[in-house]
């Protein structure tokens, strides 16, 4: 099985939003670097909730979403 470099999480999603989607990951040992794509004005905030590694505020622009997933994913 691939092993995940970096996970693209948008904290509003119909069955589970981010907030669960982490707290799920970290209860399972899931280590790996999130990246927060949010629509919401408190895009920092939420992203600083989660202890998520980078946050991009929707609407963005490809430059800066392709430029937060290399940074992370080097740093994985």
């Amino acid at each position: 099985m691939a092993r995940a470099c970096l996970v693209l999480l948008d904290m509003r999603m119909p069955v589970m939003d981010g907030w669960g989607f982490a707290r799920a990951a970290a209860e399972r040992g899931f280590k790996v670097p999130l990246l927060v794509m949010t629509a919401a004005e408190k895009a920092k905030t939420w992203s600083d909730e989660i202890r998520a590694d980078g946050f991009v505020a929707k609407p963005f622009d490809l430059v800066d979403l392709v430029s937060a997933v290399q940074r992370l994913a080097a740093a994985s």
